[in-house]
C-alpha cells in the first residue's frame, strides 16, 4: 500500500522524467563543473587565508558541489547504476580537484598561518550535522517543486551547508602540515592544533559530515514526494543512515565539549553579576579535560591587579562542582596588567 502511495511524484512536484533529466545532467563529470569548481576552491582558499568571511560565503555560492550529491542521493534511492556511478566519479573527483587547487595556492603564496575562518571547520560537531540535514531537506525540496526556484534555493544552501571551504582545509593542511601555525589573536582552543593530522581530518570530518547527511536528507524528501519505490528507497536510506551514525559518534564528543562549555559560561556570567568587580577581567581563553576524574576546567584571565583572587577561584569551582553534582577542579591563569597614564 504504502510503495504505491509514494510511486507517484506528488501534486505540486515536477514529473518524474523532468526531475531525473535535472539530476542526471547535474552528474555530469563536464568542464563546467570543474572550472566552477576550481574558482570557487581558489576563491575560498583565498578567503580562509585572508580570514574573510565574506570571500568564503562567496566562493560557497559559485560551487557547484551540491549538484553531484543530490543526484548521488537519488540515484541511491531508485538505484540507478548508471546514475551512480556518474555521480560518485563526479563527486570523487570533485573533492580531489578542490583539495589539490587549495594545496597548490597554499603551496605557491608560501603563507603558513591559519586564522578563525580555517580553525573554525576543524571541529565540527552535532550542530553542524543539524545544518547539513536541514540544508539537504531545502535542496532536494526545491528540486523537486515546481513553484520553488533553484536559483533563490540553492545558493542559500550552499552556504548553510559548505562543501568546499573544509576541502580547502584539507588541502592547505596537506600543503603546510606540522608548519602551520595558529594565528596568536584567535582567542580558541585551535592554538594547541598545530599538526597535519588534526587540521586534516577535522576538516575533512565536516566534509563528510555534510556530504553524508545531503544525501541522506535529499533521499528522504525525494521518496517522501513520490519519487522511487519504497522497497528500493528503503537499501540506499539504511546505507547512509548506518554511515550518519557512525559520522555523529565522533560529533557527539565535540557537542558535548561545547555543551559543557556554555554551561560553563553561563554559570560564570551569572556569578559575573554577583561579583561587579570582575567587570574589569577579561576571560582569553577556556580548556577543558574531560577525560580525567574530577574535570578540570582551565581559565586564561586578563585583568588589573587584585580583581581576581584566590577567594573567587574558589567561589567559581565551589559553584561548578555544585550544577555538575560532583567535584570539579578549576584553574585559573592570571595575567595581571596595569593600566598607565600620560604624564604631562
Amino acid at each position: 500500500m504504502l510503495n504505491n502511495i509514494l510511486s507517484k511524484p506528488l501534486r505540486g512536484c515536477k514529473p518524474k522524467k523532468e526531475l531525473e533529466q535535472l539530476l542526471e545532467l547535474g552528474a555530469i563529470p563536464s568542464f563546467r563543473f570543474y572550472f566552477m569548481l576550481g574558482l570557487a576552491a581558489a576563491i575560498a582558499t583565498l578567503g580562509l587565508i585572508a580570514d574573510s568571511t565574506a570571500t568564503v560565503i562567496g566562493a560557497m555560492i559559485i560551487a557547484p558541489m551540491m549538484n553531484p550529491i543530490l543526484s548521488l542521493s537519488y540515484g541511491l534511492l531508485e538505484f540507478k547504476p548508471k546514475l551512480l556511478r556518474k555521480a560518485i566519479v563526479t563527486s570523487l573527483t570533485g573533492i580531489l580537484w578542490s583539495i589539490f587547487v587549495s594545496w597548490f595556492i597554499v603551496q605557491s603564496l608560501g603563507i603558513k598561518i591559519a586564522g578563525s575562518e580555517m580553525l573554525a571547520r576543524t571541529n565540527p560537531n552535532l550542530l553542524d550535522l543539524g545544518v547539513a540535514i536541514a540544508s539537504g531537506t531545502a535542496g532536494a525540496f526545491a528540486m523537486t517543486r515546481r513553484a520553488v526556484s533553484n536559483a533563490d534555493v540553492l545558493p542559500g544552501v550552499a552556504i548553510a551547508v559548505a562543501l568546499v571551504p573544509p576541502l580547502c582545509v584539507v588541502g592547505t593542511g596537506l600543503a603546510l602540515g606540522p608548519e602551520l601555525i595558529i594565528d596568536p589573536t584567535v582567542n580558541t582552543d585551535y592554538r594547541i592544533i598545530n599538526d597535519l593530522l588534526n587540521v586534516g581530518e577535522g576538516a575533512f570530518l565536516l566534509f563528510l559530515t555534510n556530504f553524508i547527511a545531503v544525501v541522506f536528507s535529499g533521499g528522504l524528501v525525494f521518496l517522501l514526494q513520490g519519487y522511487g519505490r519504497f522497497k528500493t528507497a528503503l537499501i540506499g536510506l539504511f546505507l547512509s543512515l548506518v554511515v550518519l551514525t557512525l559520522i555523529a559518534l565522533p560529533l557527539k564528543f565535540s557537542f558535548d565539549d561545547f555543551r559543557i562549555r556554555s554551561i560553563i559560561l553561563r554559570q560564570v556570567g551569572e556569578l559575573g553579576q554577583e561579583n561587579p568587580h570582575w567587570s574589569k577581567a577579561r576571560l582569553l581563553e577556556i580548556r577543558l579535560n574531560l577525560d580525567v576524574e574530577p574535570p578540570i576546567v582551565e581559565f586564561d584571565v586578563l585583568a588589573p591587579p587584585g580583581v581576581i583572587t584566590a577567594t573567587d577561584v574558589k567561589v567559581i569551582e565551589n559553584a561548578l562542582s555544585e550544577l555538575r553534582g560532583k567535584p570539579v577542579d578549576f584553574d585559573v591563569n592570571l595575567i595581571e596588567f596595569n593600566r598607565l597614564k600620560k604624564v604631562d
